[in-house]
């Protein structure tokens, strides 16, 4: 996978400022899934 097409998801990409635990682990794990599942279809 390339981290240029999850960085399209502009929460990947700007500077994270929440403190809440393994939410950055989720978020990046759904933009990963969202992508990967745009890589399949188109």
């Amino acid at each position: 996978m390339k981290s240029a097409g999850v960085k399209r998801y502009g929460a990947v990409s700007q500077i994270y400022r929440n403190h809440k635990s393994d939410f950055d682990d989720k978020l990046m794990l759904t933009a990963s899934g969202l992508w990967n599942f745009y890589l399949m279809v188109a």
